[in-house]
C-alpha cells in the first residue's frame, strides 16, 4: 500500500506538514495561531459571555411575573407546561453588500427544543431584540440568521415582557 501512494506521487501524511510553503497551508507553520485562540478572540468571547449572563438574568426576572412558571437551568428556560427554549447569542455580522446577519451556535443534541436567540446590535455590545424559533435548523454547529428567515419562520420580540407572552403561547 505504501508503494501505491509513492507511485502516484501523493505525499504521505507525515509529509503534509512540510508542504505549508508549497500549498499555502498556514496551519503547518510553527508560528501559525488559529484566530480562535488570539487574545482579541478570547476577549470577545469573555465579553459576550458576560453580556449573555446579564441578559438572561434580566429575562429570568421578567419571566417570574409571567402567568406560566419558567425556570432557567444553564442556558435553557423550562416552562411549567413542558416547553423548553435553548438560549443562544446571535452575533451580528455584515455581509460584503451591507446586509446584516446573525451567527448562532447550536447543539446537535438539542434539536427537539425551541430556540431563543438573543440578537445583538451591529457592534455586538448590547441587545437588539429576541427571536423565537419553534424548530432549530438542522446544522452541525452554527447557522446564519437573516431578517428574511426571521420573518418566515420566527417571531421577533423587542422587549422581555413581549417575549414572556410569546413563550407561553408557543
Amino acid at each position: 500500500m505504501h508503494s501505491m501512494f509513492a507511485s502516484q506521487r501523493r505525499p504521505m501524511p507525515k509529509q503534509y506538514l512540510g508542504l505549508h510553503h508549497i500549498r499555502g497551508m498556514p496551519w503547518g507553520s510553527k508560528s501559525y495561531k488559529s484566530r480562535r485562540h488570539t487574545k482579541e478572540a478570547l476577549e470577545i468571547r469573555r465579553r459576550l459571555a458576560i453580556l449573555k449572563t446579564k441578559i438572561l438574568a434580566q429575562l429570568e426576572e421578567t419571566l417570574r411575573s409571567a402567568p406560566t412558571s419558567w425556570h432557567l437551568a444553564r442556558d435553557q428556560f423550562r416552562g411549567e407546561g413542558g416547553g423548553r427554549f435553548d438560549a443562544r447569542i446571535g452575533r451580528c455580522l455584515a455581509t460584503p453588500n451591507g446586509h446584516l446577519r446573525w451567527k448562532v451556535k447550536t447543539c446537535r443534541h438539542k434539536l427537539r427544543h425551541s430556540l431563543l436567540i438573543i440578537r445583538l446590535q451591529p457592534d455586538n455590545s448590547c441587545l437588539q431584540d429576541f427571536v423565537l424559533l419553534r424548530e432549530v435548523p438542522r446544522v452541525v454547529s452554527y447557522f446564519t440568521l437573516s431578517d428574511a428567515m426571521v420573518r418566515r419562520v420566527g417571531k421577533i420580540c423587542h422587549h422581555a415582557s413581549e417575549l414572556a407572552k410569546n413563550m407561553t403561547e408557543m
